[in-house]
C-alpha cells in the first residue's frame, strides 16, 4: 500500500541518517521533494530530510556542464544504456542516479 511504501522509505533515510548525512535530490526546487513531503504529511508521517539537505538536480548539471563546456543534451548522452528502459520509474532512477553522481564528483575534484 501507498503507506507501507512510504513508511519504509521512512525508516530507511532514518536508519541511513545513523551513519550517514542524507540529501535528497529532485529535479527542480519544487517538484519531487515537494511531492514526496506533501504525500508524507497527508499519510501523517514526518518528512525525515532537513530542508537544508534538499538538492535541486538541474543546478548541479547545469554547474558541471558549464565546467566542462558542454551541453545538457551532450552530458546525458554520456550515461545512456541499452541495459535501461525510458520513462520506467526505476530505469529513471537509475540513469539519473548515475549522473548526479558522476556530476557531483566532477564538480568537488
Amino acid at each position: 500500500s501507498e503507506i507501507d511504501a512510504y513508511t519504509e522509505f521512512y525508516n530507511w533515510i532514518k536508519e541511513l541518517q545513523n551513519k550517514y548525512s542524507v540529501h535528497m535530490f529532485g529535479n527542480g526546487i519544487s517538484f519531487d521533494v515537494v511531492k514526496v513531503k506533501t504525500k508524507m504529511e497527508e499519510l501523517g508521517l514526518p518528512f525525515p530530510i532537513s530542508y537544508k539537505n534538499e538538492r535541486d538536480v538541474r543546478t548541479l548539471i547545469d554547474l558541471v556542464c558549464t565546467k566542462n563546456n558542454i551541453s545538457e543534451k551532450e552530458y546525458k548522452k554520456l550515461f545512456n544504456s541499452e541495459d535501461l528502459v525510458a520513462h520506467n520509474g526505476l530505469d529513471d532512477c537509475k540513469y539519473q542516479i548515475k549522473y548526479v553522481v558522476y556530476a557531483y564528483n566532477s564538480l568537488i575534484k
